[in-house]
């Protein structure tokens, strides 16, 4: 009797946390949200953090948004696509964490998301009510709107004015993107900030004086896709593959190291 030869099974895609530890950054892994893993996204329920920390999504808003793809697959194609309606909310109040992103101190943040849009792009993070107009206190990342190549910023407020911090990371429309922004509010003078595009990098420091808020204007839980109104929701086709959060400004060499970790998965970054 012939034998049939052994085939091992074919190998999954690395989570997006598998991929962070390889770039040497699970240390300063705050939230890790991987549209293609299991562990963090089941087909049902909530969107985990894999971080390890806590920070769960529900899938909020009048008609949350969808997911794309084979549940678990680990691979390029994994994603939520945006309808205008849905958007994620942390199960969680904020915390110290997510409230020092709009607020003086701390060693800063960087967010790293892998999206593209093909209609409307809508709001990134929002920590603190308001709006990304005029000058109440606010804590969003968003884009500055239009076509392809205009750069992100994060609105920080203290209550009668806002102060918005530029980064070179632009809105990833049409095409999928790692994109990474981060700040540190090292003084009222001093806020530096870095941009992250599919590779190219860089970096600034706003010195207009500004302080922002302590927090008594956070909002109850942090969201990704809607400002505290619920508006701004995830754009029509905008998908989001993957969501990571680092409790530091990253360096060049850093989001490089991530970015050749996570072309062993993502193709197109």
């Amino acid at each position: 009797m012939s034998v049939m030869p052994y085939a091992a099974p074919a190998q999954r895609g690395r989570t997006l946390k598998q991929l962070v530890k390889d770039a040497g950054l699970l240390a300063n892994l705050k939230m890790c949200h991987d549209a293609g893993a299991r562990s963090s996204w089941s087909g049902s329920g909530n969107w985990k953090d894999i971080s390890g920390n806590g920070y769960d999504f529900v899938l909020a808003g009048t008609t949350v948004t969808p997911f794309s793809g084979t549940v678990g697959a680990c691979s390029d194609n994994e994603c939520f696509v945006g309808n205008l309606s849905g958007y994620f909310e942390q199960v969680n109040g904020v915390d110290a964490f997510t409230n020092s992103w709009h607020q003086q101190g701390g060693n800063g943040v960087t967010w790293v998301s892998i999206e593209s849009y093909a209609t409307s792009y809508g709001v990134g993070w929002a920590t603190h009510t308001g709006s990304t107009t005029g000058t109440p206190p606010t804590g969003v990342l968003h884009f500055t709107g239009g076509s392809g190549g205009f750069p992100a910023q994060w609105e920080v407020g203290n209550g009668s004015q806002s102060r918005r911090l530029f980064t070179g990371g632009s809105n990833p429309n049409n095409s999928k993107k790692l994109i990474g922004k981060g700040h540190q509010f090292v003084s009222p003078t001093s806020k530096p900030w870095v941009g992250y595009d599919n590779g190219t990098f860089t970096s600034g420091t706003d010195t207009g004086s500004f302080t922002p808020s302590a927090g008594a204007a956070s909002m109850a839980k942090m969201r990704f896709g809607a400002l505290s109104d619920g508006t701004g929701q995830l754009g029509t086709n905008r998908k989001v593959f993957a969501l990571a959060v680092f409790d530091k400004i990253l360096s060049q060499a850093e989001f490089d190291a991530l970015r050749t970790q996570f072309l062993k998965r993502w193709t197109g970054i």
